[in-house]
């Protein structure tokens, strides 16, 4: 399985070079745990010369060297993956810079993200409404936070996806009881927050009380059904 790029840009939109690439940041993770193993910040040095603010910026082709190396048989992976893919290339080709060496296609990651605005756990498709939807910090911020900020989400989804997986083996009914708990245990959230086992609570006394509970109410429904003739 081929690592992840995980890229974020900014780009200039005024000026004589309209979008020109001002910053980049690139994160290689591992695609299962999103775990980061390198990361590469560049400012890019305008072609009209530095401001006061750009301290430490590069010449482009210094660092798309620098991409380069660090994406080399990797799978990209960006908000908007093949229009990021997309501009890359056109910027190595229209620089007259060597191409990336990225595995065949993209992954965008606001298409995977898609069904949490589907199911409303997420208000919009931008990277802070996903953010949000999964509980991670980010609200906004650099280019830097951005590609942190899609490696948490991509961890997310992988996560939720290997616990519904093995759902995929179960039969139809087997199907409906974990759903039954699920929902349930959603129902007790809304009442009662977030279940916590480490929260105090002394589970063995509380599930023999609710056990005993469940035995009155199944008597209680037996003697019912015996008055009326059922049982």
């Amino acid at each position: 399985m081929k690592p992840l790029a995980i890229v974020a840009t900014r780009t200039e939109m005024q000026g004589p070079a309209p979008h020109d690439l001002v910053e980049i940041a690139v994160l290689r993770v591992d695609p299962r745990d999103s775990q980061a193993s390198d990361v590469f910040v560049g400012v890019v040095r305008s072609p009209r010369g530095t401001s006061p603010f750009d301290a430490g910026a590069m010449w482009l082709s210094d660092v798309m060297d620098r991409v380069r190396h660090l994406t080399r048989g990797c799978q990209l992976m960006a908000w908007q993956g093949a229009e990021t893919r997309r501009y890359l290339e056109t910027l190595s080709r229209d620089w007259h810079l060597l191409p990336l060496e990225l595995a065949e296609g993209a992954i965008d990651l606001r298409s995977l993200t898609a069904p949490l605005v589907t199911i409303g756990e997420a208000h919009g498709d931008t990277l802070i409404d996903a953010s949000i939807a999964v509980g991670t910090s980010f609200r906004a911020g650099n280019v830097l936070d951005q590609v942190r900020a899609m490696a948490e989400i991509h961890r997310v989804i992988v996560r939720r996806f290997e616990f519904t997986q093995p759902l995929r083996m179960l039969g139809e009914d087997e199907r409906m009881i974990l759903e039954t708990i699920v929902r349930r245990v959603g129902t007790g959230r809304a009442s009662y927050g977030e279940w916590r086992v480490d929260d105090g609570r002394k589970y063995p006394r509380e599930a023999l009380e609710e056990l005993m509970d469940a035995m009155a109410y199944i008597s209680a429904e037996l003697v019912r059904l015996g008055k009326r003739g059922v049982a």
